[in-house]
């Protein structure tokens, strides 16, 4: 398929000869023909006429993703350029040639603009974590860079930028910490960007009004206050009189606000309940004892 290129003129240029066009300079043009040092292009008002192609410089680099990018790029550089670029590993030492190694390093060669050498990757932390994000940014000429996210916006994050990266960090991170984050690169010839989402995961909360209620011979009915979306696992341990504790799990992947349990083989346990998501649980519940002559007792 033929690829439509756009360019912007790199300074004013005033025609010599009836088949040119007048340029200003940064004036957007369509490229419709390269031959012999000469563009032929379009201007925004219908005008066509020719360039020297050396007056003409890329003036955005469209794509919905770095390949299609690189593949504009390459488009460019064989029509108005005027190169035929040999694409393959031959050019560079064995370690860097696989073609997406090749791909960044023409990149950064060629592109005047800033360069993602290496993206943000998507995290899943845990409440408390110290999170750092930190893509690696290439730019031949000295660029800004602007991150956005919840963080930065909530006076959170810290960054800190050099002339090969941006890094942001945020300390204890928190669920509110949560979403999407940005950095945008710029510098005089272009921006360029990457994203990448946070998730925290909250660490819940240790089960509240947990209750232990004998309800026959040896089996007990638990009761407790539970919250949505979340999991509970109840663990259980017998009082033999020994000093260690030795608990043990006696039902888990529990989503309801009870249960009950029977057939314990001694006369008197203790209970407890947590509550767990995907990657983290909670501190236990009060524990709580249970005899099974009808008594019970709460442990501190």
């Amino acid at each position: 398929m033929y690829m439509q290129l756009e360019a912007a003129a790199t300074g004013k240029f005033n025609k010599v000869t009836d088949d040119q066009v007048n340029l200003e300079t940064d004036e957007k043009v369509q490229v419709l023909e390269v031959k012999n040092g000469y563009a032929s292009v379009k201007k925004a008002d219908g005008t066509i006429g020719k360039c020297p192609n050396y007056f003409l410089t890329m003036s955005e680099i469209p794509g919905n993703n770095f390949a299609e990018q690189i593949q504009y790029r390459r488009e460019w550089q064989r029509r108005v350029d005027e190169t035929e670029v040999e694409y393959g590993p031959s050019a560079f030492d064995v370690t860097m040639s696989s073609a997406e190694n090749f791909d960044v390093l023409l990149e950064i060669s060629t592109c005047e603009r800033p360069v993602v050498v290496e993206e943000m990757k998507d995290l899943e932390v845990v409440e408390g974590d110290d999170v750092e994000m930190s893509p690696v940014i290439s730019s031949h000429t000295d660029f800004n860079v602007v991150w956005h996210g919840p963080a930065v916006d909530s006076k959170r994050a810290r960054i800190q930028t050099n002339q090969l990266n941006s890094r942001l960090l945020i300390k204890k991170v928190q669920k509110c910490d949560s979403g999407a984050y940005s950095v945008i690169a710029k510098n005089s010839f272009g921006v360029t960007s990457t994203v990448a989402f946070l998730s925290v995961i909250a660490v819940p909360e240790p089960p509240t009004e947990f209750t232990v209620k004998v309800t026959g011979d040896h089996e007990v009915r638990l009761k407790w206050k539970a919250e949505t979306g979340l999991k509970y696992c109840i663990e259980y341990c017998a009082l033999d009189g020994s000093s260690s504790e030795n608990w043990q799990i006696a039902s888990t992947n529990i989503e309801k606000t009870h249960v009950s349990l029977r057939n314990f083989a001694r006369n008197s346990y203790s209970y407890r309940v947590f509550a767990y998501n995907q990657r983290v649980r909670s501190a236990p519940s009060n524990c709580i004892s249970a005899v099974f002559d009808g008594s019970l007792k709460e442990n501190s």
